[in-house]
């Protein structure tokens, strides 16, 4: 059963359309012929998600993906004919989101909301979901993910590896350090945020905010279906390491 008291405290969802930078990106974001690096680093962090997910507690806390899209987490837990009543699904994008509006007949929750203000209770959530959470991996997604978590929740955060984001935005014009590029079926080029840090920077900057990483885990491209991006090979070859995934927890002081 949901919990209508902390439900009434949930911002009511936006009635029109949020526009992004993903806004222009959306309808074909998951097209893996078009774009095969984001189906390849998908799938990578479907992987590590699959197994953190036992992690999480199966008690009555409420579960949210940030930056849900076309939820990972919604996908895995109904393979695993698990409650979606309290899964929280949010994004900033309303057509990003759209994609997920399927869980909805399932008792999931859809919303709107930025990943720096999210529309909860202080000390609310008990674990928090951020696949492929490069887009918004700064200090005011973290600073806001201590607030919303309870005292010994967990969040599982995923990233594009350090080292292939450095061979790939150092070699490759018109890459930038902090975006990532999209060329669109139509010839135009959009570029979206994407904060990609080594490991021990992204330790070192989770730790600012009284959170502490208990795990990491890398996912290599050997783990991954075939075929792969060209932007994950180097001289032909794939790069072993290509995505990150963390389990970060707080104290439960």
């Amino acid at each position: 059963m949901r919990n209508a008291a902390f439900l009434r405290h949930i911002q009511p969802r936006h009635p029109h359309a949020t526009l992004t930078a993903y806004s222009a990106i959306a309808s074909e974001y998951y097209d893996a012929l078009r774009h095969p690096t984001c189906k390849n680093l998908r799938d990578a962090s479907t992987i590590f998600l699959e197994r953190a997910l036992s992690l999480c507690g199966r008690d009555s806390t409420w579960i949210c993906d940030v930056g849900a899209g076309d939820s990972i987490v919604a996908a895995l837990m109904l393979r695993r004919k698990s409650d979606l009543s309290r899964l929280l699904l949010v994004d900033c994008d309303y057509a990003m989101l759209s994609y997920s509006s399927q869980y909805s007949a399932h008792g999931a929750e859809l919303l709107l909301g930025t990943n720096f203000q999210l529309p909860f209770p202080s000390k609310s959530i008990g674990t928090v979901i951020s696949s492929l959470g490069d887009p918004y991996n700064r200090n005011e997604f973290w600073s806001e993910l201590c607030r919303v978590l309870r005292p010994g929740g967990i969040c599982l955060f995923t990233t594009p590896s350090f080292e292939w984001a450095v061979e790939f935005r150092a070699s490759k014009s018109p890459e930038k350090k902090d975006a990532a590029y999209f060329e669109l079926k139509n010839g135009t080029g959009v570029y979206v945020p994407s904060f990609i840090y080594s490991i021990d920077q992204q330790d070192a900057l989770i730790r600012q905010y009284g959170l502490r990483v208990v795990d990491v885990e890398k996912i290599s491209s050997d783990k991954l279906p075939r075929p792969l991006s060209p932007k994950l090979l180097k001289q032909g070859s794939p790069l072993p390491h290509v995505l990150t995934g963390f389990v970060v927890t707080t104290s439960r002081s």
